[in-house]
């Protein structure tokens, strides 16, 4: 049946997969598209996962990218906006998409089971980006330098003749005119994540997926609201942001900030060398050579010292410490004490106010002195 839209009546959106050379190693991609069905402008945007995270935030992303929102979005019958259908086609929306529909106001079409023909547009624009964007297959550093030139390749679509029946126009002129007719963004972003509800465990740690992401160490045991986004993990405790990390889609991972567990070692200073979150140098070289100093210097007390240095960490912001060590070791001041002292007192010690620390002269000595020491008339 011949099909004719509205402006602004109607977006289509589906998945397809993708492969993609990231820094040389061959990796499959799942990519995001909606398209106008007036103006056929379209939006592609890859991700790691096809999760619901991932699908909100194409949504998000996608309406932005127009400028506004179309009056109905069509879909099949995918997981992460279907949970079930039921008879008489009805269906049995996911939370967190009914959540993006009342803060976009849009409207839903699910096309019948098995008839992926009923939104022929995204599937052409699909089929497209199969052969159009990742062919060749693309060789990039990050995600965000593919998803930078999907996003350039959807510009370059815009300036593509229009079809029938809008001869003499492009793709760009119809969307223009389409834009007028969508609904306006909300003036609050929509938080496009997905919502765990658990509990920091004994080691401080809480499950997503198949990751641990560590909190503070005072909130072991307690409850906490985890927003997973595409790029982070966020987690809540009382309704307050105690840590952020980010985001890994690998699995079996620990992604920990040594940070939230320094205060165990003011009890345990023995597991500075085992502990996972202290593994590979979290603080860079500086730390590293200060205690080797500190152990060459004080033998078994030079670890107690090196602890003493990271507890500092709970007391002043992790860039004052760091600053603090890092002068310490150009001065070649290895103590704990040096540390504390130049964190107490700011900044480089300013020598011009005493006059006894001034060096004066230019340092050139009268060679007299040296003929009265082989005279003999200087005796020690």
């Amino acid at each position: 049946m011949p099909l004719a839209f509205e402006p602004g009546h109607e977006s289509q959106v589906d998945w397809h997969e993708a492969v993609i050379y990231l820094n040389d190693i061959e990796k499959k991609v799942y990519v995001f598209c909606m398209k106008l069905c007036f103006s056929k402008a379209p939006f592609v945007r890859a991700y790691e996962s096809m999760q619901i995270e991932c699908f909100l935030d194409g949504h998000v992303r996608a309406f932005e990218y127009f400028c506004g929102v179309p009056k109905r979005v069509a879909y099949d019958n995918l997981k992460t906006a279907v949970t079930k259908v039921l008879l008489k086609g009805k269906r049995k929306l996911n939370k967190r998409f009914k959540e993006l529909r009342s803060c976009y106001l849009f409207d839903t079409r699910f096309c019948n089971i098995a008839h992926g023909n009923e939104k022929g547009d995204v599937e052409n624009l699909a089929k497209r980006s199969e052969r159009q964007f990742f062919s060749p297959i693309p060789h990039v550093c990050s995600m965000d330098e593919l998803n930078d030139r999907l996003l350039a390749d959807c510009q370059k679509e815009l300036l593509r003749k229009a079809p029938a029946p809008h001869a003499g126009k492009t793709i760009n002129d119809l969307y223009e005119e389409e834009k007028q007719n969508l609904y306006e963004l909300p003036p609050q972003k929509f938080d496009a994540c997905r919502r765990i509800s658990t509990f920091a465990d004994k080691q401080l740690l809480v499950r997503v997926d198949t990751n641990r992401y560590s909190v503070p160490g005072e909130y072991g045991y307690q409850q906490c609201l985890i927003k997973v986004f595409v790029d982070r993990v966020d987690i809540y405790i009382r309704h307050e942001l105690k840590a952020t990390h980010k985001r890994s889609f690998e699995k079996e991972q620990f992604i920990l900030d040594p940070l939230h567990y320094i205060r165990v070692l003011e009890r345990k200073p023995g597991c500075v060398d085992n502990a996972r979150p202290f593994k590979g140098q979290p603080w860079g070289e500086d730390f590293e050579r200060f205690r080797r100093e500190l152990e060459y210097r004080y033998g078994p007390e030079g670890t107690r010292r090196y602890v003493n240095i990271l507890l500092l960490f709970s007391k002043y912001s992790e860039k004052e410490v760091r600053d603090a060590v890092s002068i310490c070791v150009r001065c070649r001041a290895f103590s704990d004490e040096a540390v504390v002292s130049f964190l107490r007192n700011g900044s480089a010690c300013d020598l011009k106010s005493n006059s006894i620390l001034i060096n004066k002269g230019d340092g050139k000595r009268d060679l007299i002195i040296y003929n009265g020491l082989l005279a003999g008339r200087y005796i020690a």
